[in-house]
């Protein structure tokens, strides 16, 4: 999709390529990580917060607080069904709620001593387990790191200095 659209698989055509939006205008600033709800509406991580938006008629409802402009946010939902937040400066956990604004909680903040210093890409991935995965660097080097479902402990998947960037993560 382009600037402030919102366009999903269903809305490109693969053979002309002809994208349809499912939503536009409105919020959206600079639409970044997006992830599916269970029923089906979509929750979408913009510079203006996080926007849920009904697949039917592409309304948005925004029901978050602005999120940090300068870092590439990525979404998912933790088992209760609240989003888990990737910013610049830690992981934030914002309650699903069905009318109004809810605060984000921080989940984790950076520099954490002896793991994470900084955030490496745009990734975040959550495991069935309730873990999370991330890309980031620290004292122990470059690379992707596990973090507990309630922010801790912190451990590093991948060994030693690498010098690679991952760019997303999948599950």
């Amino acid at each position: 999709g382009g600037h402030g659209v919102l366009v999903h698989r269903g809305g490109l055509d693969p053979a002309t390529g002809v994208q349809t939006a499912i939503s536009n205008g409105a919020y959206f600033g600079s639409p970044q990580g997006i992830e599916q709800r269970g029923g089906g509406a979509m929750v979408v991580a913009d510079p203006a917060g996080l926007l849920e938006v009904a697949p039917s008629t592409g309304q948005q409802r925004r029901f978050s607080d602005a999120l940090e402009p300068n870092f590439a946010l990525q979404v998912v939902f933790d088992g209760a069904g609240d989003a888990l937040v990737l910013e610049t400066d830690g992981i934030t956990r914002v309650p699903y709620v069905y009318g109004g604004i809810a605060p984000g909680v921080p989940l984790l903040t950076l520099p954490v001593a002896g793991a994470i210093s900084f955030f490496v890409g745009d990734s975040l991935a959550r495991e069935t387990s309730g873990h999370l995965l991330v890309t980031g660097f620290g004292p122990l080097g470059d690379g992707i790191f596990r973090v507990g479902a309630t922010g801790t402990p912190i451990t590093k998947v991948t060994p030693s200095f690498s010098g690679d960037t991952w760019q997303d993560l999948a599950i």
